[in-house]
């Protein structure tokens, strides 16, 4: 089968999957706001989750990844079931040796974290504490997805993607049990949040063990970790791409230590725009990104805010949302595609070309979010993180040129074109239902109805366009779902 074929039916079965998994995203987000609304525990929440997530970019998805899923690539193109099970069993003895000792540091320097993330915190001390408390229940799943992390990238060398991109699910669906039980049981223990993150990444990981066992590379540890010298390879190609992750955990620092002076309840409308931002960010892009990795390292060695609106998510904290969600859907297409170029860097073993654009998206966004946080509040920290975003795209353009890693510009144009038609159209045929029709500001069973036929209704827009352009993508997803009904 080939890359382009192979690519089409990963992230078709992928898109699917996600979509579960984004609206199981959505479910939870949904619950916290309407149960909790927009103040000092939902913020104590979101900074708290974020914490263990920030550590996780350095030792999960972000250059384990990239180093490892090449690296295993390699070795299961050479034919030898048994040197990868060897690689496999040395990188969970080193995930099992660095894990707790990070764990428990992260644990006991709870409090200098949460003052790193949301300093202003300090001017209320049951607040702050409540961040602290929540950080020390939370910060163990960091152990826990960066396991399920190495199971992913096992998967995922091995052309298994259906069950990674499931896997969130399970998180989401234990953090709306642990608030329900937390507020609505027990009358206001957020305690209980935490620990359904837990219980989450606990699932997550031993579904995608289990997985692993199936397709022979089973993840439990072996008698070699730092001295396998498949698992320092990986070290050495991780090690230059720590700075360039370390440059976009400092850009979500500064986002949350921004929101957190503009008063109770930023942090959490921060959150659910960029929540809501990367639904079509995870649906579409990450499954695609996630999908090209191991593809080119194999070929190469051969308006949502009105969702919240209820309960205590009150009418000011929607609109102070879909502000946000406005200028983070700007830099949407530049997410995607700088993800998409940094991927081409790290199948080409280049990890220092992702650096530079971090560190120019930081640069740009550090500059601006000071000053549009002042002007713009909420929606000047989303403005300055899309503009960080064109920043980083610009720069991964102009350095992957360079290396002739890129399609010819007369190759692409064509096909640009044509999308920006289809979704032109598409933007005309929203703006004006929306006017037409206006979706109520709260949450309820006609705007949820009133949102899927709009989305019906604009994607069967966007679908015509494309057709009526001679789009040759459009002929390709109709053989491919042919060829789905013949199998």
């Amino acid at each position: 089968m080939t890359t382009k074929r192979r690519l089409v039916t990963a992230t078709g079965g992928m898109a699917a999957v996600t979509v579960a998994s984004r609206f199981s995203g959505l479910v939870r987000d949904n619950v916290i706001a309407r149960l909790l609304g927009a103040g000092m525990v939902s913020d104590a929440f979101v900074t708290a989750f974020r914490i263990p997530n920030m550590f996780r970019a350095f030792l999960a998805e972000g250059t384990l990844h990239a180093a490892f899923i090449p690296t295993l690539a390699e070795l299961k193109r050479d034919g030898d079931p048994a040197k990868a099970r060897e690689f496999v069993r040395a990188m969970t003895s080193v995930l099992l040796i660095a894990l707790p000792v990070i764990v428990a540091l992260g644990i006991l320097a709870a409090p200098l974290l949460v003052t790193m993330v949301a300093a202003a915190f300090a001017r209320d001390p049951a607040q702050f504490e409540l961040a602290v408390k929540l950080t020390r229940i939370m910060f163990p799943y960091l152990g826990l997805v960066s396991l399920a992390a190495l199971a992913q990238g096992v998967l995922n060398a091995s052309d298994r993607f259906l069950l990674p991109a499931a896997a969130p699910i399970a998180v989401n669906l234990c953090i709306v049990a642990g608030t329900v039980t937390g507020v609505v049981v027990f009358g206001g223990r957020p305690e209980w949040m935490g620990v359904g993150v837990l219980a989450g990444g606990l699932v997550q990981f031993g579904l995608q063990w289990l997985a692993c066992r199936d397709v022979g590379l089973a993840l439990v540890p072996g008698r070699q970790a730092f001295s396998h010298p498949e698992v320092r390879r990986v070290l050495r190609l991780m090690l230059p791409g720590v700075p360039a992750l370390g440059v976009y955990q400092v850009t979500l620092l500064l986002s949350n230590q921004l929101a957190a002076s503009l008063g109770k309840g930023a942090v959490f409308c921060v959150y659910n725009a960029s929540r809501l931002n990367e639904l079509v960010y995870g649906v579409l892009i990450v499954q695609l990104t996630t999908a090209v990795l191991p593809m080119l390292a194999a070929e190469r060695v051969a308006d949502e805010g009105k969702l919240f609106g209820g309960g205590k998510y009150t009418i000011e904290a929607v609109h102070t949302t879909a502000g946000a969600l406005v200028m983070y859907s700007l830099g949407l297409p530049f997410l995607g595609l700088s993800r998409l170029l940094a991927n081409t860097s790290y199948a080409w073993k280049d990890t220092r070309s992702p650096l530079i654009a971090a560190v120019s998206s930081l640069v740009v966004f550090g500059s601006l979010g000071l000053v549009l946080t002042r002007t713009m509040g909420v929606a000047g920290i989303a403005a300055a993180a899309s503009c960080g975003q064109v920043a980083n795209t610009l720069t991964l353009v102009w350095l992957d040129g360079r290396h002739r890693r890129l399609p010819r510009l007369r190759d692409v144009l064509p096909a640009t074109g044509r999308h920006l038609i289809a979704a032109a159209g598409l933007g005309v045929v929203a703006f004006s239902l929306n006017r037409l029709f206006p979706v109520p500001l709260h949450t309820s069973v006609r705007s949820l109805v009133q949102l899927g036929a709009f989305a019906l209704a604009t994607g069967a827009v966007y679908l015509a366009l494309l057709v009526a352009v001679g789009a040759p993508e459009w002929r390709e997803a109709r053989e491919f779902l042919r060829r789905r009904r013949a199998a």
